[in-house]
């Protein structure tokens, strides 16, 4: 039985896992030895935790130790590093494992890599919310971040601005030198724009050659705010 599932371990991509009651491991597989690039000793015990991410540690640690306790099954995310040296995101999945007489033995688990996944749900959140030409917000951001400000304006009873830009004569700049130029113009204007702002500002593009920018936070009155 303990060979048949160490063959079924070693067989996939998942890297698996057992523990003890004590929450202390007492196994991984091949395929998580060359994730880590570790040796099995280096993993037994509480070693597998010196592999987790510095700003995940302590959270990951917390709450499989909540699981052990209450003998529930556990989903958690965290960075794991790699063979390479770098963090890689991994799902680890626990559920615990009892005897014949029911008897408390501790948890098996697997962990599976979802770095690809989440770089592949940030870039299409950042598509959903930035300008792909120049990676500024768009309008749909900017219209978020509006509203957030125009209530902490109302909240805190201060004044902020928004000012339009358009480039005057920017078609000439399609029509004479070609699109190539102009995109690399607004990239340009884009970048000039953002550089000069506050951290607490926003510049969006609203299309074409229009931009907006937001400027919360700036007065008590108006007369200052314009100022």
């Amino acid at each position: 039985s303990e060979l048949h599932f160490r063959t079924l371990a070693n067989s996939g991509q998942a890297l698996v896992w057992t523990a003890g009651p004590d929450m202390a491991c007492d196994y991984v597989n091949e395929p998580w030895l060359r994730f880590t690039g570790r040796s099995l000793e280096q993993e037994l015990g509480s070693g597998w935790a010196e592999g987790i991410h510095p700003e995940d540690r302590s959270r990951s640690v917390e709450a499989c130790r909540d699981a052990f306790d209450r003998q529930e099954p556990f989903s958690i995310e965290y960075r794991l590093r790699h063979a390479s040296g770098e963090y890689r995101w991994v799902i680890d999945r626990g559920s615990p494992r009892y005897d014949t007489q029911d008897q408390f033995l501790g948890y098996v688990g697997h962990c599976m890599d979802v770095t690809d996944a989440k770089r592949a749900e940030a870039e299409i959140e950042r598509l959903a919310y930035h300008d792909a030409l120049t990676e500024l917000p768009n309008r749909v951001l900017f219209l978020d971040r509006l509203a957030q400000a125009l209530a902490a304006a109302r909240r805190n009873r201060r004044y902020g601005a928004v000012l339009f830009v358009d480039l005057d004569q920017f078609k000439r700049i399609n029509d004479v030198h070609g699109h190539a130029t102009g995109d690399a113009v607004l990239r340009e204007v884009a970048r000039r724009l953002a550089y000069t702002l506050r951290q607490e500002d926003t510049v969006a593009r609203l299309g074409g050659d229009e931009f907006v920018i937001l400027l919360p936070d700036l007065a008590a009155n108006s007369e200052d705010a314009g100022a």
